[in-house]
């Protein structure tokens, strides 16, 4: 995937059956989430407030800052050399396989993590569909 490409999470409330869904113009999203809010929730969460200032100013917190911070906040600042900002929202580089990884803001954990949820169950549903249908189309095979 390129810089700039962004993986659309299929969350969402599923179509009535028989109901034709129009095609829409959507605009670049990460996780389900519009890049206008996860940079937001970015700029929001205390836990990237320092290795967001350091990215965009340089600015170093004080040690007492650093020493009261909270665990996540201090990963984040030991780790400031994997994180990228693409496109004004933080990404983190995995260092085995070089991808960038999203950094999820902890306000939309939780609806991320029910999105994958949703899709994995969606996904199960259609798996055991299908399973049926070549089980009928060929009896005795597995």
């Amino acid at each position: 995937m390129a810089d700039g490409d962004f993986p659309v999470c299929a969350c969402g409330p599923e179509p009535e059956a028989g109901v034709q869904i129009a095609p829409t113009v959507l605009e670049p999203s990460s996780w389900g989430f519009t890049c206008a809010d996860l940079i937001e929730a970015q700029g929001h969460d205390l836990d990237l407030s320092f290795a967001l200032q350091w990215l965009t100013k340089g600015v170093e917190p004080g040690d007492a800052e650093l020493f009261s911070s909270g665990p996540e906040a201090k990963y984040y600042w030991l780790n400031k050399e994997q994180l990228v900002i693409i496109d004004a929202i933080i990404y983190q580089n995995n260092p085995v396989t070089g991808e960038k990884q999203l950094v999820m803001p902890n306000s939309m954990r939780e609806e991320a993590i029910r999105c994958i949820t949703t899709f994995r169950h969606r996904v199960t549903r259609v798996l055991k569909e299908l399973r049926k249908k070549s089980n009928r189309s060929s009896p005795g095979m597995v």
